[in-house]
């Protein structure tokens, strides 16, 4: 006899039902997943809202839409910390902390993935020592990503954040070079054609002996 398998909800799974299932009832969602809002990792962020709910100073409707954006926000911030953690582990080879950090996200604030060469899924978080480089890098992935990624290259330690969007970045990857696409000769090289026509006076002699 097989086991059904139990599916483990978490955060970006509660959001992508947010928006699948709980168009028909929104009091009824919420109800359905009461327990995992306020007593999972989604407890701080759901719990204010749950109670004003309760107290009637909310409609399920508008209180879902709260939470969704409270989701959103928290998946966010997750990722935020986890890319810092990463890139504030020790160099292997003893090097200086990289101090400008890319980041390729979706519209809905998820990391972005990718396959890498040895098969295997990576986030596309990459570090960078000053923020040419890191433009550059968000260029090319953005280009081969898909149409709602977005990305933000931002100084870990000052607030300066800069937004790439892919319109922009497939531009100036595919942008055309200025200037005719055949380069026009001058008149003394056209002398120089070997295949000009010469024109040349025949003459004939007849003999009267």
């Amino acid at each position: 006899m097989e086991t059904k398998k139990t599916h483990v909800l978490t955060p970006k799974s509660f959001l992508v039902k947010t928006t699948q299932k709980a168009a028909a009832s929104a009091a009824g969602f919420l109800q359905a997943h009461r327990d995992f809002l306020l007593t999972g990792e989604l407890a701080s962020v759901a719990s204010p809202i749950i109670a004003r709910l309760d107290a009637r100073e909310l409609l399920p409707t508008p209180a879902l839409g709260e939470i969704q954006r409270a989701v959103l926000g928290h998946i966010v911030a997750m990722d935020l910390a986890k890319a810092e953690e990463k890139l504030n582990q020790p160099a292997s080879g003893g090097g200086t902390q990289k101090p400008w950090l890319a980041t390729i996200r979706d519209e809905k604030g998820n990391i972005c993935t990718r396959i890498n060469a040895k098969g295997e899924e990576e986030d596309l978080v990459q570090a960078f020592d000053t923020a040419a480089p890191a433009d550059r890098w968000c260029d090319r992935r953005l280009v081969e990503g898909a149409s709602d990624w977005y990305a933000l290259v931002e100084h870990t330690l000052s607030p300066v954040v800069t937004r790439i969007e892919r319109d922009d970045a497939v531009a100036r990857l595919l942008k055309a070079k200025k200037g005719p696409v055949c380069a026009k000769q001058s008149k003394a090289s056209m002398s120089r054609l070997g295949f000009q026509g010469k024109a040349k006076q025949d003459r004939v002699v007849f003999s009267h002996g």
